[in-house]
């Protein structure tokens, strides 16, 4: 699942800033609800690390396994959608693509 992000200028996986009194399971709740209207009910962390591209610093990368909602085409002003791995890692920002193909290598290592 894929949003578009302006800032960006692409595709992205749905995320947001984690602030510094916030516990990034809380983060990974409240950025798919408000960029893709759905709700987390079961996700896996997968890998955490530092990731200097544009503003990013720290990143922590989950694997939602479970759901409520169907993605609608468009939340909040931006359009969602479903795209393959490859697909993904073709269209993503170039600034993104080395990080979104480490956390699917570690997700597939799992």
């Amino acid at each position: 699942l894929v949003v578009w992000s302006h800032y960006f200028g692409g595709w992205v996986l749905p995320g947001g800033r984690v602030e510094a009194d916030a516990a990034p399971s809380c983060i990974q709740i409240g950025s798919l609800r408000r960029r893709t209207g759905l709700e987390t009910n079961m996700a896996r962390h997968l890998v955490s690390g530092p990731y200097a591209a544009a503003s990013m610093h720290d990143f922590h990368a989950y694997l939602v396994t479970a759901f409520d909602g169907e993605p609608p085409q468009r939340a909040f002003e931006r359009p969602v959608a479903w795209f393959s791995r490859g697909y993904l890692l073709s269209v993503a920002p170039l600034k993104l693509r080395a990080l979104y193909k480490h956390v699917f290598d570690i997700r597939d290592e799992t």
